[in-house]
């Protein structure tokens, strides 16, 4: 299965435009600090980037007076409002929380059992500081919403950058990693569509025919193609360092320009019926993920005349 891309200034433009500034938080750092309690807290807080996108998970604890008490947080949404400065939203379930508002008879509902199910979760929202050299950073987290045994209005923490060994890996086990953590997405991908797909299939006739192009699109090899190096990723690569951007490990030091490695999927599922393509870019030391592109559409070799490639380029852009 061939595939050529369109127009490489134009798909880099429109679609492989990160915001360079989220590699420079990714990492592991150990904090300390009080909540407005006067209790003691610790944590470990995990950055992580997945293209532009980043997550954060907080494993922490806090110490009461019956002991410390393990609370781990999972951000429910992640945005930078400035190149140092991580806005960060948490949902947190209220333990024994009642049902969802659903589960609420309208005729017998009381305000109570009807505040116990709007009272499920609590909002939780951060802002996380990073210093200049990349080293420290500083937790601030509002609880919005007090529900159940979460009485604490604020709390304020701050550590170093956990720095670990970056321990190299054989070319085998590079490509090894690559591949299987390639795979994994991919089956990930095309089950998650297919699920969309057919929750909104209206026969069974529809239902049966999407099971059997989902089979036909698991099958990797078939489907498939990874190849290493990607211009239009080689490139923008090129330009963040250039511009002092570039990849940093979990440490929060740069990954050598040399050290980056590239690979691009292409596969035409028959869910789409065109040729898609996504870029992934790996620490070549460690085979560690520094980021992942989003699913675009390229241009099958089928489509040879000028005609056809620019009604495609229309559509596709």
């Amino acid at each position: 299965m061939t595939f050529v891309r369109p127009f490489a200034a134009l798909c880099a433009l429109a679609l492989l435009a990160p915001l360079a500034h989220a590699q420079e938080f990714p990492g592991r750092f150990s904090i300390t600090g009080k909540d407005s309690l006067s209790r003691d807290v610790s944590a470990t807080v995990r950055i992580t980037a997945s293209g532009s996108a980043l997550s954060v998970d907080r494993e922490g604890k806090v110490q009461t007076a019956s002991g410390p008490v393990a609370l781990r947080w999972r951000s429910s949404s992640a945005r930078l409002a400035s190149p140092r400065v991580l806005r960060v939203t948490y949902k947190v379930a209220v333990p024994g929380a009642a049902g969802l508002v659903t589960s609420l008879d309208p005729e017998t509902a009381t305000a109570a059992a009807t505040l116990a199910v709007l009272e499920r979760e609590n909002v939780l929202e951060a802002v996380y500081f990073l210093s200049a050299d990349g080293r420290t950073l500083r937790e601030v987290i509002s609880n919005t919403t007090r529900f159940g045994p979460e009485r604490w209005r604020s709390l304020e923490a701050r550590g170093q950058r956990v720095t670990t060994a970056v321990t190299a890996i054989t070319a085998a086990e590079l490509q090894a990693r690559v591949e299987r953590h390639v795979r994994d997405w991919y089956t990930r991908y095309t089950n998650t569509t297919y699920v969309s797909l057919t929750a909104a299939a209206t026969t069974a006739a529809e239902r049966a025919r999407l099971a059997a192009a989902r089979t036909r699109d698991l099958d990797f090899a078939a489907t498939c193609e990874l190849t290493e190096g990607d211009d239009d990723w080689s490139e923008r690569t090129d330009d963040l360092y250039a511009a002092g951007n570039g990849y940093r490990d979990a440490n929060g030091a740069v990954v050598p320009r040399a050290k980056v490695r590239i690979f691009a999927l292409s596969f035409m599922p028959e869910h789409a019926g065109i040729g898609l393509s996504k870029a992934f870019v790996f620490d070549g030391r460690t085979g560690a993920v520094l980021e992942e592109g989003d699913v675009i559409r390229i241009i099958s070799a089928r489509r040879t005349t000028p005609n056809e490639r620019r009604k495609y380029e229309e559509v596709a852009f």
